[in-house]
């Protein structure tokens, strides 16, 4: 599957005091892209979060009604790694960061990185 997202590699993000149009385009390609990859998985978005430069949200299974992390890093100062290093961490419930280790995972491979934040429960 080709990501909406992969035409942002290797580019750099402007920024400054207010979110400019280019990171808006890029967390809507982020939205679908994520939106297409729990495209027939038990995973689901509870909660997206879009702050200055980063975004992240909760991610609801609905299968074992677990909750995983996700975020970003602000892609002004971390070039690329937004698509190379997604934060996914298992949490104890869609509000409450409180959960498992941080892992890393290319974001290609999110779905397969939040099945892994269910090991022991499964």
């Amino acid at each position: 599957m080709e990501l909406n997202t992969k035409k942002y590699v290797g580019k750099r993000f402007s920024g400054g005091a207010y979110i400019d149009s280019q990171f808006n385009e890029f967390f809507i390609d982020f939205k679908k892209d994520i939106k297409n990859m729990m495209k027939d998985t038990d995973w689901g978005i509870s909660k997206w979060i879009k702050g200055h430069y980063f975004v992240s949200g909760f991610a609801y299974n609905k299968r074992y009604k677990e909750y995983a992390y996700f975020s970003v890093s602000d892609v002004r100062f971390f070039q690329d790694e937004w698509y190379n290093d997604v934060l996914v961490r298992r949490v104890k419930d869609g509000e409450d960061f409180i959960g498992g280790m941080n892992t890393y995972s290319p974001l290609s491979s999110l779905t397969k990185a939040l099945d892994n934040t269910l090991k022991g429960v499964v």
